[in-house]
């Protein structure tokens, strides 16, 4: 092609220019669609590694201080017998409606080995809630204090077996309601707030060392805080139980009478707290009771050491965990419950 002036001009190949750019755009158009289904593929692989993820801690839970509800649920009208003891005899357990779920499996069969351990096997702590609807029939003793009335024997037997070897304890804290722990955790964090800790540092100091509402073992009523007895009365008068008290002659809630001197002194025919504390760790298995919250554990269960603090078990686990120095959640794990 030649111009005006009659000199040669390149000639342009529109049609080419415009095959080429409609080329590069249906190649972007791919790249994007790729890159949107590879997003698309990993945020599915994500989904899934969560899911399987939540999975594993919710089946953890119960035994390793993971997030999540207690591992434990329980229907209306269960029951066992009294002492808490296994039998194969069906009529020993009033199983009620419905049984009951343990760890995620239903036990409807009262002669099943994870149905009787279930009520005393509970685990309860800054991680797992009690479980809604838990019922408790309770039994009160002469000082006012209540416990699950299933764990009253085995109670009545370690104090016997404690006062024949001259060491006097007395229960004086059995269960508490809701309200009541929750009154103490307010208490505990205004103490903090008093001594110059801010909101926010008080009630984390306050959970260090009182159970948050609905994850104390005291609002089951199979655990007991225990002191030595101080008893109204002259020095050395044997313990005992006013008339017409449920368990008459019990030893176990007998009345508490700290004004005979500061807590812990020893008195004539009594024992200070660590003589009834040193009693109650090295012997408190035996009668199906473990110290439930050591110094050394206090990761695992989430509460500093409390040594006047003990939670039935049952004999056979509270004998293991003794022997192997295992706390709740450790036994659990061990043996997958």
């Amino acid at each position: 092609m030649y111009d005006y002036w009659g000199d040669t001009v390149a000639v342009r190949d529109y049609r080419d220019n415009d095959f080429n750019r409609d080329r590069r755009r249906r190649r972007q158009k791919r790249r994007v669609r790729q890159g949107l289904i590879k997003l698309f593929v990993l945020l599915c692989c994500l989904i899934v590694a969560l899911l399987a993820l939540d999975m594993i801690l919710n089946e953890s839970s119960g035994a390793m201080g993971r997030p999540g509800r207690a591992s434990i649920s329980y229907g209306t009208n269960y029951g066992t017998d009294i002492n808490g003891n296994r039998g194969s005899d069906a009529s020993t357990f009033a199983n009620g409606d419905g049984g009951l779920t343990a760890y995620g499996q239903n036990y409807s069969d009262p002669d099943d080995t994870a149905y009787e351990k279930a009520w005393y096997l509970i685990l309860v702590n800054k991680w797992n809630y009690i479980p809604d609807g838990y019922e408790v029939e309770l039994t009160e003793f002469e000082n006012g204090q209540l416990v699950d009335k299933r764990i009253y024997p085995a109670l009545q037997e370690m104090f016997d077996a404690a006062r024949s070897d001259e060491i006097y304890p007395a229960v004086v804290c059995g269960y508490r309601t809701t309200e009541e722990q929750q009154s103490l955790m307010d208490e505990k964090i205004a103490a903090y707030k008093d001594e110059g800790y801010s909101a926010k540092e008080a009630k984390i100091k306050a959970e260090e060392c009182v159970a948050i509402p609905g994850t104390s073992e005291h609002q089951l009523g199979i655990a007991v805080d225990v002191n030595a007895a101080w008893m109204a009365g002259p020095p050395g008068s044997p313990p005992g139980s006013r008339p017409g008290d449920p368990h008459e002659g019990s030893t176990v809630g007998t009345s508490v009478d700290l004004s005979g001197g500061p807590a812990g002194q020893a008195d004539a025919g009594h024992s200070t707290d660590e003589e009834v504390y040193e009693w109650l760790d090295q012997n408190s298995y035996k009668y199906g009771f473990v110290r439930r919250y050591s110094s050394d554990k206090t990761a695992i269960t989430g509460m500093v050491s409390e040594p006047w603090h003990y939670r039935y078990v049952g004999v056979e686990a509270a004998a293991e965990m003794y022997a192997s120095n295992l706390c709740l959640e450790e036994y659990l794990l061990r043996y997958k419950i």
